[in-house]
Order: structure tokens, then C-alpha cells, then sequence
């Protein structure tokens, strides 16, 4: 297995082997601050991965590591098949859990045991006030995982910047659990919500206008790529952006087989408030032509000031 360290500007660094990973960490080495562990890397044979004793000293060097900014645990799909992987995996995030200096916390493809580790990462996800950011994308998210999340987020001190949950397989009943918990606590909802490629359709894009309305949450940017949102879904969303008091910075709808009818009805509801049409804006791998992109210059024409991002390719 192989880790690999990435600069500040996001670039791949190196691929380091688990032992000088595990040396530069358990010495708070300075040079690494981000950090991303595939598990298993492709290709790896099944009699060269992590065991138990690498797990443990994976899991206590993140626990006590106070130079990491980022920690990213990407599990391969299958994974999980005999019960020490199981095991290995949630003592690994067990004693993950005491670290308290993370920014940024990514954990992909644990489907089957998202619940378990959500659980187990509860204190970690409410009581770390440096975490900023939280993915959960590649994931099997349904009700119950969500109750579980969205109570750890809405206890904090502190709301969460960036919350990901893309490919979730999230539909409306998992999005209305989401809601209902954020409505509850309405200034713990993140500033930047990305659900991008799950199954919201038209109805949950009514929920989500409600949220988008609701002046005491403060979203910021809001990503539905990929989502099976028709004109009406999209219609709900528009009204809601002209009745805000404040823009979106940045709105993505790509990939949701809009038509020009249907980004003409979306921007024509916002023609009266385009003030409030969101600064960034992403239309990308939808069915726009000319009429459409025509029917945009025209509203967008009327803003006092111009777009900082318009994505329609």
C-alpha cells in the first residue's frame, strides 16, 4: 500500500511506502500536511496490505499527529471480506477520533460500515473545532446514516465550511432526514453544500428551496450536479434564489438534461431579481442552444455587474 503527500497548491507530491509515512508521522514531520491513504491501492495483491500492526500505528500516529491539516481514507469496493478487515478499519478511525488539529477529513467507500464509523467518529465530527471541511462522497448514505451525520454537524460549536456528499445514492426520503435536522439547528447548516450525482429530483429540489429561503441559514454555494431535476425542480429553485436576500456566490445544475424551455423559465423567474442570480454559475452538460444561451445574455445583461463564472460547455 502506498500513501501519497501533496504541496499546498494541491499538486502530487511523491508516493511514499507505508513505512516512511508512518516514520514522518508519528515524528510530526512538518513536511507532510496532507495526506491521502488508498486502501487498498489498485492492483495491490491481497497478501500485500495493511495488517493489524500497520492499522494500529496508522491509526495512533493520526491520533496524535498535530501537523496534518488533511487526512483522506479512500476504501476500494470489497474491501471488507472477513471480519479483521472490519475490525482494522474501525480501530483505525477509533483512534483517529482523538485527533483534533484536522481541517479537512475525506472518507470514501465504507458503504457498509459508514454507520459503524460514523458512530465511532462522533466525538471527532462534534468537538473538533479546526475541522472545516467533511466528505463523504462514494458512499451508501440512507436515512439512518444521515441522522447520524447530520446530529454530529449540528452539535458543533462551530458550523462545518464544506459539506460533500456526492454519488451517495441520496433521494428525497434521505434528503428530507437532512433538512429536518438542519431546520433544527439552522446556523450549524455548512456554508457550501455539494450533492452532486444523487437522485434529489423535482420534489427534493422543493425542499431545498425551502432551505434556500430560510433566512436564518446561510448557504453560499450549492452544487446539484447530475440529479434528475426537471423544469419544475428547477423552477422551484429559481424562485427561491429571487426571494433571498442575498445571491448564492455559486450555483451548479450541469448534467440535468436541461433543455432551452427550461433554462428559459429558470432565468425568466430570476429576470426580476438579477441582483440575486448567483455569481458563479454552471450550466455544463445540459441540452442548451442558441435560443438558450440567448435568453441568458439577455437577463444577464441586466445585472449591474458581471458574472465571475458562467460554465455552459
Amino acid at each position: 500500500m502506498d500513501l501519497s503527500r501533496y504541496e499546498d497548491d494541491g499538486s502530487r507530491d511523491d508516493v511514499l511506502s507505508i513505512n516512511e509515512v508512518l516514520s514522518l508521522l508519528e515524528d510530526d514531520h512538518p513536511s507532510i500536511e496532507h495526506i491521502v491513504v488508498d486502501i487498498p491501492e489498485n492492483n495491490v495483491p491481497r497478501d500485500a496490505l495493511l495488517g493489524k500492526d500497520e492499522f494500529e500505528r496508522l491509526g495512533l500516529a493520526l491520533a496524535k499527529n498535530t501537523t496534518l491539516s488533511t487526512v483522506c481514507l479512500h476504501f476500494s469496493e470489497g474491501y471488507y471480506d472477513i471480519e479483521f478487515d472490519r475490525l482494522f478499519v474501525l480501530r483505525l478511525l477509533q483512534l483517529m477520533n482523538k485527533n483534533r488539529h484536522l481541517f479537512h477529513l475525506e472518507l470514501h467507500g465504507l458503504d457498509e460500515l459508514l454507520d459503524e464509523a460514523l458512530y465511532i467518529l462522533d466525538p471527532f465530527l462534534k468537538y473538533n473545532d479546526k475541522l472545516c471541511s467533511f466528505d463523504g462522497s462514494s458512499n451508501r448514505i440512507r436515512t439512518t446514516e444521515m441522522n447520524i451525520l447530520m446530529f454530529a454537524l449540528t452539535r458543533r460549536r462551530w458550523p462545518l465550511r464544506t459539506l460533500q456528499l456526492d454519488h451517495c445514492g441520496i433521494d428525497l426520503e434521505v434528503l428530507i432526514e437532512m433538512i429536518k435536522l438542519l431546520n433544527e439547528k439552522p446556523k450549524m447548516t455548512p456554508r457550501n453544500i455539494s450533492l452532486a450525482f444523487n437522485d434529489i429530483g423535482d420534489k427534493g429540489c422543493y425542499c431545498i428551496a425551502e432551505m434556500l429561503i430560510d433566512p436564518k441559514i446561510h448557504l453560499e454555494e450549492l452544487k446539484l450536479t447530475s440529479n434528475s431535476i426537471g423544469k419544475q425542480g428547477l423552477q422551484f429553485i429559481a424562485a427561491a434564489l429571487s426571494a433571498r436576500s442575498s445571491a448564492l456566490e455559486r450555483l451548479d445544475i450541469g448534467s440535468n438534461s436541461m433543455t432551452d424551455e427550461d433554462l428559459a423559465a429558470f432565468m425568466g423567474i430570476l429576470s426580476t431579481t438579477p441582483a440575486l442570480i448567483p455569481n458563479k454559475l454552471s450550466f455544463e452538460h445540459n441540452r442548451i442552444g442558441v435560443y438558450g444561451v440567448s435568453v441568458l445574455g439577455i437577463v444577464l445583461a441586466s445585472r449591474d455587474t458581471p458574472l465571475e463564472m458562467l460554465h455552459l460547455g
